[in-house]
């Protein structure tokens, strides 16, 4: 993987600022990238170690930043860590809102971003290894395919977390009988239609 440091701290796409920490402890960086607006977080990036980097890529973002955790964050770092990676990036198919609720991207006159389309192709590029996390959460069949486009124009398959009855790739924050295991596995995935329906199949 490149020098991803380097190459985030030169963009500054509308006015996005990378906002970051890093723990000399645990030699760990922590990233985000939000709008100057606030009204938009493209990207969360951890690293801890060289091995490598997963992408996540979800439906719409959280109140979470690199300092701040939720439950979505905090089960897709932990899952980073049990597939011994070096540590992970968060994208989403809408960049706004910035909410648990992702109704509130029916209010937003642009909940998709002006840059979230570049950001996640950088994230393509960037990480070793992509799932798709989006839930059967309601987007336009055009916009899933426009990020499916992005996403495999890398170059690289596509991975999720199992799929959901729809064949929609299966969210982190899923809870009750259908909720991700901790010994979750990614499994590649196979989309069918635009609407984002897949298959899902095991890689091992």
């Amino acid at each position: 993987m490149s020098d991803t440091s380097t190459l985030l701290t030169n963009i500054t796409w509308s006015g996005a600022e990378i906002l970051g920490s890093t723990s000399d402890l645990f030699e760990r960086t922590c990233t985000s990238v939000i709008s100057e607006c606030g009204c938009y977080r493209y990207l969360i990036r951890e690293q801890w170690s060289t091995a490598r980097v997963v992408g996540f890529v979800c439906h719409n973002p959280s109140t979470a930043t690199h300092e701040k955790h939720d439950h979505t964050k905090s089960r897709l770092r932990n899952l980073a860590i049990a597939w011994q990676c070096g540590g992970y990036w968060i994208g989403n198919r809408y960049a706004g809102g910035r909410s648990p609720n992702p109704g509130d991207l029916d209010v937003m006159d642009d909940p998709i971003g002006p840059d979230n389309d570049r950001w996640l192709a950088m994230l393509a590029k960037e990480v070793d290894l992509i799932v798709v996390a989006w839930g059967n959460l309601y987007a336009p069949p055009e916009r899933t395919q426009r990020v499916v486009e992005i996403l495999s124009s890398a170059g690289k398959p596509l991975y999720s977390l199992g799929t959901n009855a729809n064949g929609s790739p299966r969210h982190p924050a899923t809870r009750g009988r259908s909720g991700i295991p901790r010994d979750q596995q990614p499994v590649l995935w196979l989309p069918l239609t635009p609407s984002g329906d897949g298959q899902s199949r095991s890689i091992k």
